[in-house]
């Protein structure tokens, strides 16, 4: 799945596969690009904070996901895709 290779690995190429170059988060401390969001998965990489999905919702376009963390930390996550980025 997308967010575990991408936030375990920091995979650029399958990050850049996968995100349009104008993605825009909600996460206040990461910058409006696609690649803030790969500075974003290298600095969880490093940390080894492995990822545990727990829940996924489509509806339409939107994705939801909601994941623990190792910390233990959670997190819920949106997407609006658009030509399934």
């Amino acid at each position: 799945m997308f967010f575990l290779r991408s936030s375990e690995t920091g995979d650029k190429e399958f990050v850049k596969k996968w995100i349009s170059e104008n993605y825009t988060p909600h996460y206040p401390s990461i910058k409006t690009v696609r690649d803030a969001l790969l500075e974003f998965y290298n600095q969880l990489k490093d940390m080894e904070i492995k990822l545990d999905i727990r829940r996924v919702i489509e509806d339409g376009n939107f994705v939801a996901k909601h994941s623990g963390y190792t910390d233990p930390m959670v997190g819920i996550d949106i997407s609006d895709l658009k030509q399934g980025k």
